[in-house]
Order: C-alpha cells, then sequence, then structure tokens
C-alpha cells in the first residue's frame, strides 16, 4: 500500500515526556479555540486514555459530552452546560446527536480513538491531534487525513514520547 500524507496538511511533531503531555495539550487547545472556527479532533491510542483526557479537561472547566468510541468536549470554557454521559448502551440516535454537535461547531473539540480516524467524515476539521503517537504508519496517515479536506488547509500536531 503506498500511502502519503495531504500536503495542505502542516504537520508539527513535539517531543514531550509523559509527564508534559495534558499541560502542552492544554496550551495547544487554547491557543487553537481562540478562533471559534476551529474544530479540533484529538486521538487516543485507548478508550482509557480517551477518558482520562475527558476527566481532565472536565476538571478543567472543560463540559464534555460522551459517546461510545468517541468523546466530545465543548470548549466554552467560561459558558455554564450540563455535562451528559452517552455510553456504548445509548441509542445510535444519541450518538449521531454528539456527533452532529461536532460538524455543527455546537461542540468543536472531539476526542476519539483510532476507529474514528476512518469513519468521521466531518470536512471542517481545522486541527487534529495527536495525544499519542500512533502504532503505525497508515494509522497516522488516517488519523491526520480528517483534516485539510476539500481543498481546505489543516494542522496537525502530533505529541511523541520516549518514555
Amino acid at each position: 500500500m503506498d500511502l502519503s500524507a495531504n500536503h495542505r496538511i502542516t504537520q508539527v511533531v513535539e517531543v514531550v515526556s509523559e509527564f508534559e503531555k495534558r499541560d502542552r495539550m492544554t496550551k495547544h487547545l487554547e491557543r487553537i479555540m481562540d478562533d471559534k472556527n476551529n474544530k479540533i479532533l484529538i486521538f487516543t491510542g485507548t478508550k482509557r486514555v480517551a477518558d482520562d483526557i475527558t476527566r481532565f479537561l472536565r476538571q478543567d472547566g472543560w463540559p464534555a459530552l460522551c459517546t461510545f468510541t468517541f468523546l466530545t468536549i465543548q470548549c466554552l470554557r467560561n459558558e455554564l452546560t450540563n455535562s451528559t454521559a452517552i455510553h456504548g448502551d445509548k441509542q445510535q440516535n444519541e450518538r449521531d446527536w454528539v456527533l452532529n454537535e461536532f460538524k455543527t461547531g455546537k461542540s468543536p473539540i472531539m476526542v476519539a480513538t483510532d476507529v474514528a480516524s476512518r469513519g468521521i467524515d466531518v470536512r471542517d476539521i481545522t486541527h487534529v491531534f495527536n495525544y499519542d503517537y500512533p502504532n503505525n504508519s497508515e494509522d497516522y496517515i488516517h488519523r491526520i487525513g480528517r483534516t485539510g479536506r476539500a481543498g481546505a488547509n489543516g494542522t496537525a500536531i502530533t505529541l511523541f514520547t520516549t518514555d
């Protein structure tokens, strides 16, 4: 299989320690979400890490919505909203609602596992953030390919740990 990244995607790789990852992610989120038109998809290696990231973001004041294979985080930090957990035993229409919240920009940050790297078709994702480096090049290409679609430019930020 011959894979190549979209040339309209700016790729940034940062070497960090495991301890630095959350702080680095937060700094990127704050900068990226200064523009309310931006949408970011955060990839993690496992659902457990996705759950941990969601809990961390909630504790940092970012209200969250959760769904079966991915979690959506509203990033309007000062807006008072209710957090609703939507787990895998919820109906498909509830999961569709969460994805629609991301598509429409009402919830412009979504945390996902690799399952979503091939299944999400949202054209206006401006940033992909790889919290965990993927296991192989094919997964990396599919992850970052969620941005820079339909002729648009995009940015992929990847945290790489040596730990």
